[in-house]
């Protein structure tokens, strides 16, 4: 007789439980820094937001705790810029590819927690002044930290240990490289970036 009615039980609850719409899903989150967990249902949507007039489509969640991105999704700035992702719980936290009002790709990598973490492209390129830079390395809390290679537009390259954002080592100069008048065909590849809406 328990048994009957410990299964009859678990059954109510599972029937009970709401149907999910094409691409929705339940995941179990951990909730701040206690490490508290609690099971939230993740929808999609795509929509902007009244008041900072941004764009997101993608994975969202919205409870008691937690309201905010979760999933893969990407987040437009009304500025044009944005990011493109993993979310978790409301932030930035896996891969991700963040680019700038013309679509070229700013940076390309790991975050955790909303912050560079882990490894990285960073690139800057200004063509109106004919210049770029770029990073291709470790990121810790933000910053360039661990082995890394550092080179920009004029020939200047920066390869070595990095100490949150500070070389650690001897810069070198590339003749080459500083002849160069325009952005090397690598440095274009990694700034396309085709966004699909």
């Amino acid at each position: 007789m328990k048994r009957f009615l410990f299964l009859l039980c678990i059954t109510f609850i599972f029937s009970c439980e709401e149907k999910l719409k094409d691409g929705e899903y339940y995941e179990t989150i951990t909730i701040g820094d206690n490490y508290t967990t609690q099971r939230v249902k993740v929808i999609q949507i795509d929509t902007v937001f009244e008041r900072s007039g941004d764009r997101y489509v993608g994975g969202w969640i919205n409870n008691y705790y937690v309201v905010g991105p979760h999933g893969e999704g990407t987040w437009i700035s009304r500025r044009g810029g944005g990011q493109k992702g993993e979310f978790k719980s409301g932030r930035l936290d896996g891969k991700v590819r963040q680019f700038n009002s013309e679509g070229d790709t700013t940076f390309k990598g790991d975050y955790l927690k909303n912050i560079k973490h882990g490894k990285g492209i960073k690139t800057n390129v200004s063509v109106s002044r004919n210049s770029w830079q770029q990073y291709i390395g470790d990121f810790k809390f933000g910053k360039k930290h661990g082995k890394g290679t550092w080179t920009c537009s004029k020939g200047r390259v920066k390869e070595g240990l990095w100490e949150y954002g500070d070389f650690l080592g001897e810069e070198t100069f590339d003749v080459e490289l500083s002849k160069s008048k325009v952005v090397p065909q690598s440095v274009q590849e990694l700034c396309v970036l085709e966004i699909k809406l």
